[in-house]
């Protein structure tokens, strides 16, 4: 994946095949290294990153000092316990309390900043303000890490509810802020995350596009899961399953878009129901009994190129 000057690079293997794929690795990294030589660019040694990505048990049987090292330009690269790919930091487990620790971080920090205007602003002008500077905090990336612990969520939900309560001004601590949430018209941050993800899923079913998501989706004629006039034409389903579904830190469910964005999707959009499949490291941590869902593991490398 390239973006700018950054480019990330990803391997998935068997864990049998661990020394076999850093070998494959080392090969293309020596065929980019070449190409930027080529073009007059060089690979930033100290920017690069390896990082190896399998579900828990199996990393922790890994030792990591004898494992053969991934090698950029004759220099061994040491392995990362988490690497940041374009502001989404990503973790061997993929728990994601780095990112949540991180986007939590951000929306305390803007909300210490606007307290010291609080008195000077209208509570039209805090909301819109939570809005703008805060929201995009929460929401960047959400869609990649809906598969939260709950302790992850309810951290999450807490920092929303600080924005509740600035904006409103004059709800206890103990007072629940759930009403005054829903009066400012914000949906809750497990929603939100699933407001995205729908909306990702529609924009492949209608425009489309991005090309690189929309080649995994495929249309299937729905079986009739529910009661509906013969004389209206058959809905369609729209099924979508990653390649995570058969790695070792994920396993896969399914959601219906109606349950994303709420009651009101099925009286709209009776002709299609949305079905999203989406990996969830925390379900392969509830069952580790499936073998099929630890089977894999994925070799990461960041690149920054410096001109």
């Amino acid at each position: 994946m390239l973006f700018a000057d950054d480019l990330q690079v990803y391997y998935s293997f068997f864990p049998h095949d661990l020394e076999i794929g850093i070998h494959r690795l080392n090969r293309d990294i020596a065929a980019v290294a070449a190409w930027a030589t080529g073009n007059g660019l060089s690979l930033n040694v100290r920017k690069t990153k390896a990082i190896i990505l399998a579900s828990d048990p199996y990393y922790r049987q890994l030792d990591l000092q004898r494992v053969l090292r991934v090698a950029l330009n004759s220099v061994e690269l040491p392995y990362s316990t988490e690497v940041q790919c374009l502001g989404l930091w990503i973790q061997t487990g993929l728990d994601w309390s780095r990112q949540v620790d991180s986007a939590s971080g951000r929306i305390y920090g803007a909300l210490r900043v606007l307290r010291r205007l609080r008195r000077l602003l209208s509570r039209q002008n805090r909301k819109e303000l939570i809005e703008a500077l805060v929201f995009p905090h929460l929401d960047y990336a959400c869609a990649a890490y809906d598969d939260l612990f709950n302790y992850q969520n309810i951290q999450l939900h807490r920092a929303l509810n600080a924005c509740v309560r600035f904006v409103i001004g004059t709800s206890g601590r103990r007072e629940r802020v759930t009403p005054y949430r829903l009066g400012l018209g914000w949906l809750s941050v497990e929603l939100r995350r699933r407001y995205f993800i729908a909306s990702i899923a529609y924009t492949c079913l209608a425009q489309g596009t991005p090309s690189y998501l929309v080649k995994n989706f495929k249309l299937a004629v729905n079986s009739g899961i529910e009661r509906f006039s013969p004389r209206l034409p058959r809905r369609s389903t729209l099924y979508y399953r990653d390649a995570s579904s058969t790695s070792s830190f994920a396993a896969s469910r399914q959601t219906r878009a109606s349950e994303f964005v709420g009651p009101h999707a099925r009286r709209m959009h009776r002709q299609c129901t949305l079905i999203y499949t989406y990996g969830s490291i925390a379900s392969v941590k509830q069952d580790e009994r499936s073998e099929k869902t630890r089977r894999r593991v994925v070799l990461a490398l960041s690149f920054t190129f410096d001109l």
